[in-house]
């Protein structure tokens, strides 16, 4: 139950806050980064859960293929899932390494799947510092995180 409220309440930030939150025209993926986070403090599963639900809701209400976002998410929450355990997830150069990376991935994913469905694929001029932003971002949503799933 607590995974769905976190589901609604991430993407409600999401459509409402996204625009007006932004760092020279660069704005958070809330979605991700809560996926991430999730996967680093409840473990994959949990994460696997969030990210691939939440991946299909924005599939539902964002223009796209059906499903490309939840697959995606899916597949590296597994795998950031995986990291729990080896690494102190409360390490901030950790955060941003995981993060920056997995948005990387994320939009390669993402642009893999448009490729091989012939659909438009989204530009790669703000890619880099997109990626930087949800680095920068990930502490604060670790901490959000970690502070909700402890209590």
């Amino acid at each position: 139950m607590a995974i769905f409220l976190s589901i609604i309440i991430g993407f409600l930030f999401q459509i409402f806050i996204y625009r007006y939150v932004n760092i020279s025209g660069v704005s958070i993926n809330i979605m991700l980064i809560l996926t991430l986070q999730i996967s680093l403090v409840a473990g994959g599963n949990r994460g696997m859960f969030f990210g691939f639900f939440s991946g299909l809701l924005e599939d539902l209400f964002f223009p796209g293929l059906l499903g490309e976002r939840a697959l995606v998410r899916l597949i590296i929450a597994y795998f950031v899932g995986s990291l729990r355990g080896r690494f102190s997830p409360g390490n901030v150069l950790f955060q941003f390494i995981v993060n920056t990376s997995s948005y990387l991935i994320h939009f390669g994913g993402i642009f893999l799947i448009r490729t091989i469905f012939s659909l438009s694929t989204p530009p790669a001029v703000r890619l880099v510092p997109s990626a930087l932003v949800v680095g920068l971002f990930a502490p604060v949503f670790y901490f959000i995180v970690s502070r909700t799933n402890a209590g």
